[in-house]
Order: C-alpha cells, then structure tokens, then sequence
C-alpha cells in the first residue's frame, strides 16, 4: 500500500462529512495544529483587506477593480488559513505581509528605514517584471524556498465546487492546495468559514491544455499535508549536507547556489532562483530604458494606477446625490490615493468643501456604501 491510499480512504470520509454540514468537521483554533475548518473574523480581516488591495494596485488590464479585488482577497483568505496551521513550515510570506502585521519590534529605526528603502527599489522594479514575485497564493517552505505551494481558493456549494489548476500553476509549484470559502466573499462580510479541502502534489496532475479542473474526489485529505512538507523540508536538508565520501563538488553545492536571502535585522526572507532570474531581468530592463531613478509621467505603471484610482472614484462618484452634486465633483476633483483604509481626494479649490461642508460627508459615505466599510477620507488642494 503507497502513501496516498491512506490519504484517499481519510478524503471519502471527509467529504461525506462535509456535505453533511460544516458542524461535522474537524475544527481547532491552536496554532500549528491541524483543522478541517478555519474561522476568520474581525480584526484580522483589515490586515488581509489591506494586502488585497496592496496587490490589486500591481494588477495588469483591470476591468474591474472591485472584481479583481474580491479575487485576491479571497487568495490572501486562503493563504490565511494555512498560515494558521503550517506557521512553522512557511517563511514569512512577502513584504506586504510584513507590513500588514505592522510588527516593528524587531526592527531598530535605522533598520526600518533600510527596509522602506528596499521596499521602494522593489516597487519600483516589480513594474518591470512580467508577473508579481509573490503571487497571491504561493507560499513556500521556510528551509526549501524552491518548493512551493499554491493555494487555490474556491466559492460554491460542497456538491459541485471545482478548483481551477492551470498548466503554469503546476510547472512553478510543488504542490496545490484547495479551500473552499463557504461564504460569499465580499468587501462587507465579517467572518468567513474556510475548509481545507484537500491536496495534491503537481507531479500527480495532469493538464490537457492550458488548464484543468480537480473536484473534492480528486484529492488527497488535507490532515496528510504536514507530513509531505515535511519530507520535502527533509530532502532540502539532505541536500544541503555534504556527503561523507566526497568532497562537497557542483552538485551537492547546488541548493545553496541557487538561493540567497534578503536579511534586516531579525527578518529575513530566502529567495528561489525563479525569483532571482526575474529581479535580474527587472535590473537589466530598467539599463536597457536608461530611466532615471524615479518612474516619468505616463509610464505602463503611472498609468495602471492612475486608471485603477479614476475607476474607484467613478463608482464613488455613482453613489453621490443629487446628480448637480456629483457633476460638481466629478468637474472639479479626483482620487489621488487610496491603500484600503484612507483616501486622499484632491480638488481645484478650498472654497468646494468649504463653501459645501455637507458633500465631503456625502463623499465619505459614497465609500462606505461601495466598499462596505468606513474610510478615512483626506482633501488636499491640487497645484495647477
């Protein structure tokens, strides 16, 4: 009997019980400890809000910013929850985690400055790279960063929920795993149940095409992921050990080769090769261009964010009455920032808000009624 027959008979059982209800499943809060179902709520939905919207800004060709939102919002959840449970076996995600955990207390204020700097460069760069470094569901292993795993993240019913695994998806990563959010994902919802529902290394999917699809039936018992993890965090450290009848040569140097590690202070993050080669083709694009060290006007990154922030402020506007009033406002300001929580609005004249106090409040309320939840609204006169 193999590895996976164990894993099958726990997986038949499991979704049996899933369909009979998520009371029926395996539920712990421990950290590090596994769990059927994973419970996230309030407060630590803001961190993960704020992330999605970090990363809907990098997005390429937005038809919907609101849309696109909800699907990398539904990624971080899914990252979330197994964070929850393999916190030990992950390295600390990316820089954008490390912000929203607002933990500056390993950090002396020399180093935090260090670090916005690196964040900057890496902004600046990641305009240049054909896809994100971190995309949205791709964990990796604390020990091994060239062995990943790409959550998928899925909304529907138990009966028929099936996850999408594209070509690519298998190629990049080690293993995929699947959750199932039982809620619908929305920018005002509070507490959502997500339920581990399954696993499967890449080596064991086959793609006809650019992608497939895998049902509950397909996988393997989520309480079985730790264990392989742990084997491929094995088979790194073997890797790394030089051998005892030879001298360490090309080969068993390898593993060390291929990585380096972006270190601060305590923090550090390793990175694979894959994410090298790309920052290398980011610096040899940016010598190419001969641009100087800060973006021009109407670069393909100005102008992606520019029209991100002209969409949010129409559907802003959309929630505005009377209509004189959001003509008035549409004429005569604009959107100029927003990270999730506070927006800075800039306008032609003090004498908008000043000669009409009541429409900043109808401005404040216009985001509350898009996006489900209070925003912090700023106004600044624009120049020109």
């Amino acid at each position: 009997m193999d590895w996976q027959t164990p894993l099958k008979f726990q997986q038949t059982d499991f979704v049996k019980r899933l369909r009979s209800g998520l009371n029926q499943l395996l539920f712990c809060q421990l950290e590090n400890h596994f769990s059927e179902l994973v419970i996230i709520s309030e407060p630590d939905l803001k961190p993960l809000r704020e992330a999605a919207w970090l990363v809907t800004e990098k997005q390429k060709n937005l038809d919907s910013v609101h849309e696109v939102f909800l699907k990398n919002l539904a990624g971080k959840l899914g990252e979330e929850a197994i964070n929850k449970q393999l916190n030990d076996l992950l390295s600390r995600a990316n820089y954008k985690d490390l912000i929203r955990a607002n933990d500056k207390k390993s950090f002396n204020a020399r180093q935090w400055k260090i670090f916005i700097t690196y964040i900057k460069a890496y902004q600046y760069l990641e305009q240049f790279l054909p896809v994100n470094l971190f995309p949205v569901g791709r964990l990796r292993l604390s020990s091994n960063p060239s062995a990943s795993l790409q959550v998928k993240v899925a909304q529907g019913n138990a009966e028929t929920v099936r996850w999408s695994v594209t070509r690519e998806d298998v190629k990049r990563n080690a293993v995929i795993v699947c959750v199932l959010v039982s809620e619908e994902v929305d920018e005002a919802q509070s507490n959502y149940h997500l339920v581990l529902s399954g696993f499967l290394p890449t080596y064991l999917i086959e793609v006809n095409g650019d992608e497939t699809s895998i049902g509950l039936e397909n996988l393997l018992y989520t309480g079985g992921l730790r264990g392989f993890l742990q084997v491929l965090q094995a088979e790194a450290d073997e890797s790394k050990r030089p051998s005892s009848n030879k001298p360490m040569g090309p080969e068993t140097s390898k593993s060390t080769e291929t990585l380096a590690t972006i270190q601060i202070g305590t923090w550090e993050y390793p990175l694979s090769i894959e994410q090298i080669s790309r920052l290398k083709e980011a610096i040899q694009e940016l010598l190419n261009r001969h641009q100087s060290a800060k973006p021009q006007q109407g670069s393909p990154a100005i102008s992606k964010r520019s029209s991100m922030l002209a969409s949010l402020w129409n559907g802003v506007l959309k929630q505005i009455q009377p209509a004189t009033t959001q003509a008035i406002l549409r004429k005569h300001s604009r959107l100029l920032s927003f990270d999730g929580e506070r927006a800075q609005i800039g306008i032609s004249s003090e004498a908008l808000f000043s000669m009409n106090p009541k429409w900043l409040l109808k401005v404040e309320e216009a985001f509350t009624e898009l996006l489900g939840r209070e925003i912090e609204v700023n106004v600044e006169v624009m120049g020109g």
